[in-house]
């Protein structure tokens, strides 16, 4: 038997230029541009401000202004982000000053260079300096919870706005034949890469958060601080975590530069120290070695209860970081 099949080839479409996005380019104005890079010089500069009040009022303002011009809480992001980590740099450094300090007082008083007079008032002085470090500290952490809390608040906005299901959608689709398919794909990149940040930044703050609250679990339940934290609806729980990061890896990979990091925190958090390692040793082959990750890595090597790790990486510190060593 003989059965003919006939082939129709059509022929491809052409992508002409479209005429609504001609005629929206005619309708735009100076004005209109004028309008634009405002709004642009404005989120340039609220990602350089500190977050004080004048920093929060142009956020308000531009918030109400441009609703959907994702970009705002971007940078907002980053403005919480930078004077987070910049609080958290002047802390350690406070703790490795008062550390050296410890330390040379021992030493004089080993030698015998103060007497038991001047120890007492010496003492006394120290306490009385202990306790306004230790208030210091407890406002810097305050600061830190709050700055936290924000950073949740901003991320939110940018998750709500976006419409993840139609964005992954998008991605999936093979061939877009649309005529206007480069300027659809530009702005779903941008939609992508503030949804993709947003939810890293909060991933990370209520992991933050949640080692904070652990961390803090053996205080006495009436200080302040432990309150703060220990708030039933603002302290985060690992559900919420864990679903951050699911709605994170359908974006991007786990062992991404923007992503890396949240990746540590969730297997910190979950008590994956092995598979929180992992990513830290690789953050450390992509990027310059640092002390506050060699600290994380043997807070993780403790914890699994690899004493040899521990010392050899506490031996060998000094080969790797010569410039904050203290040989004296």
């Amino acid at each position: 038997d003989v059965y003919p099949f006939k082939y129709i080839i059509p022929e491809a479409s052409k992508k002409s230029s479209s005429p609504k996005s001609e005629s929206k380019d005619k309708e735009r104005n100076k004005w209109d541009e004028y309008c634009e890079a405002l709004r642009d010089l404005k989120t340039t500069w609220l990602t350089k401000l500190e977050p004080t009040e004048q920093s929060s009022t142009l956020y308000e303002e531009l918030k109400v202004s441009h609703p959907d011009h994702l970009a705002i809480h971007v940078a907002r992001l980053q403005s919480l982000e930078s004077e987070k980590e910049r609080l958290k740099e002047k802390k350690d450094v406070n703790k490795k000053t008062e550390k050296v300090e410890g330390t040379k007082e021992a030493e004089k008083v080993k030698e015998g260079e103060k007497e038991i007079d001047e120890k007492a008032v010496g003492s006394s002085e120290k306490g009385h300096g202990d306790g306004e470090k230790e208030s210091r500290d407890e406002q810097k952490q305050k600061k830190i919870i709050s700055l936290l809390r924000q950073i949740v608040t901003v991320a939110d906005a940018v998750i709500k706005a976006v419409n993840q299901p139609s964005l992954l959608a998008f991605y999936g689709m093979k061939v877009d034949n649309r005529p206007d398919a480069a300027k659809i794909k530009g702005q779903m990149d941008k939609q992508k890469w503030s949804l993709l940040e947003s939810l890293v930044r909060k991933g990370c703050a209520l992991s933050e958060l949640y080692i904070m609250l652990q961390d803090n679990q053996g205080h006495n339940e009436s200080d302040e601080l432990f309150s703060v934290l220990a708030d039933a609806q603002l302290s985060p729980s690992l559900d919420e975590i864990d679903a951050l990061m699911r709605d994170v890896l359908k974006f991007a990979e786990a062992t991404d530069s923007k992503v890396i990091q949240f990746s540590i925190l969730h297997a910190l958090v979950l008590g994956h120290h092995g598979r929180a390692l992992r990513f830290m040793q690789r953050q450390q082959s992509e990027d310059r070695l640092t002390r506050e990750l060699e600290e994380k890595c043997l807070n993780s090597y403790r914890m699994l209860g690899w004493s040899h790790s521990v010392r050899h990486f506490e031996q060998s510190a000094p080969v790797r970081y010569p410039v904050s060593y203290h040989p004296f």
